[in-house]
């Protein structure tokens, strides 16, 4: 196919009729459009995809993890993404946060594919596979791999030829980073976690939901050809019909609507992760200035400071959180929680345990975290009074009614301090003439309160 072009301007080529696929790179006839350079005497001019807000590395590291919506839209257009790619006759092996950037609408473009690999090249497979044969004669894997290594499939730690599999092994490795905030590989150096990918050593924390934990553990699988799209296990379309993805709509998902999330990001985010626009006063050609920008060293130019975020806003994001992560914060009326902990909260002969929760407003909420029922609160005042007793031991006065508590962990003065601290932010200084404190001793108190007889409902 033939390229036409005119000085200074940058010509985009078509890909290749369906006449000329046999004769051209499988790649190339992937791609809807190809930006190229021309011009004799001018300068080259290389045109990019401009993905505005940065990595979905950074994003993932700003929001801790992902929702539930969040992750099934994003892995869904990963894998998308690479049902087009293997269709290209490609594995990209190096699949990660890093390498998936986010354009201004928030959908995905998978980028560097400096370790990709073609499927069908003889000429690399053969080289590949003699390297693994060599190493394997001599009891030795690759001294360094291609990936990285919390996403890099078994196969290639084991110096065999990767095919489609390893990026799917990738997208485990993501869809739950997404799911739990960590990688499901984690060591304290690249060995240790490639020993922890052999052993396929990884566990799911409390609270994913049943469909999403087995999709994982179907992509996570040692043996590539048992792995979740493989062509043993029936390719793509096995994927598309896995129960996680029971609401996608496979037809549209390139007219799928982002999630909005956009509201839980610092106000300063596009300004530290995302890319510019390009400045119209930039000049053209290779200069001092270019080569700064290239190699980014205007980012350590001096700069003015972005506004720090306020206390509203940084509460509105803890309480962002808190709704999405915390599984108490149903019973706090959307308040934002102080301190949360376990307190044995004694009433007769016996204490039972509950969660206490010191949040804005201000409450002291308890809950029964058996049966996950709001037990009660203890009511807010300007007479309210806290006194520590011992390390364990304390009791808040109210009006008419002592609360007589323990703190299992041993940090009662930890906690008379939270509550005095909230008392004073909401009704000031105490009274100048208190109420009497309840008498007795503590050791009357505390008597027939021993922590391994606590009566715990059920």
């Amino acid at each position: 196919m033939q390229r036409t072009s005119k000085k200074k301007d940058v010509e985009v080529r078509e890909s290749s009729s369906d006449n000329d696929s046999e004769n051209s790179d499988p790649v190339d006839s992937c791609s809807s459009k190809e930006p190229i350079a021309s011009g004799s005497s001018s300068p080259y001019h290389f045109v990019f995809n401009h993905a505005k807000n940065g990595e979905l590395y950074d994003l993932l590291r700003s929001l801790g993890k992902f929702n539930e919506e969040m992750s099934l839209f994003y892995i869904t257009e990963i894998v998308e993404a690479l049902f087009f790619i293997h269709k290209c006759r490609v594995v990209h092996r190096d699949l990660k946060p890093e390498n998936i950037l986010l354009g201004a609408d928030w959908h995905i473009i998978i980028s560097d594919f400096g370790s990709a690999k073609l499927v069908g090249n003889e000429e690399q497979e053969q080289l590949e596979s003699q390297e693994a044969a060599e190493l394997r004669a001599q009891g030795q894997t690759r001294g360094s791999f291609v990936g990285t290594a919390q996403y890099v499939s078994p196969e290639v730690l084991q110096t065999q030829l990767a095919g489609y599999e390893a990026d799917f092994w990738a997208v485990g490795a993501i869809l739950y980073q997404m799911l739990t905030g960590q990688v499901p590989f984690r060591a304290n150096n690249e060995y240790h976690i490639m020993r922890r990918v052999m052993n396929l050593q990884y566990e799911f924390p409390e609270g994913l939901p049943d469909d999403a934990k087995d999709l994982v553990s179907k992509f996570l699988v040692l043996e590539p050809e048992k792995r979740l799209g493989s062509i043993a296990m029936g390719g793509q379309e096995v994927i598309r019909k896995h129960p996680y993805f029971k609401p996608i709509d496979w037809d549209n998902v390139p007219s799928m609507t982002p999630p909005k999330f956009t509201h839980l990001l610092p106000p300063n985010w596009e300004s530290e992760h995302g890319v510019p626009n390009s400045n119209p006063e930039m000049e053209p050609g290779l200069c001092e200035d270019a080569v700064n920008r290239m190699m980014g060293f205007g980012k350590y130019a001096a700069q003015p400071e972005p506004p720090p975020l306020t206390q509203e806003q940084l509460d509105e994001l803890k309480l962002a959180a808190q709704r999405d992560q915390n599984v108490f914060h149903k019973f706090v009326k959307d308040n934002l929680i102080i301190k949360f902990g376990f307190i044995d909260k004694k009433k007769g002969l016996f204490a039972r345990r509950r969660m206490f929760l010191l949040t804005e407003g201000p409450h002291l909420f308890y809950v029964d975290p058996v049966s996950m029922q709001l037990r009660g609160e203890v009511p807010f005042s300007k007479e309210l009074r806290v006194e520590a007793k011992n390390f364990r031991a304390f009791f808040v006065h109210v009006p008419g009614r002592t609360y007589i508590l323990f703190d299992p962990e041993r940090n009662a003065k930890k906690w008379c301090d939270a509550i005095e601290e909230v008392r004073q932010k909401y009704f000031g200084d105490p009274v100048d003439d208190p109420q009497p404190f309840t008498t007795g001793s503590v050791d009357e108190i505390v008597l027939g309160h021993d922590e391994g007889s606590l009566e715990l409902e059920n």
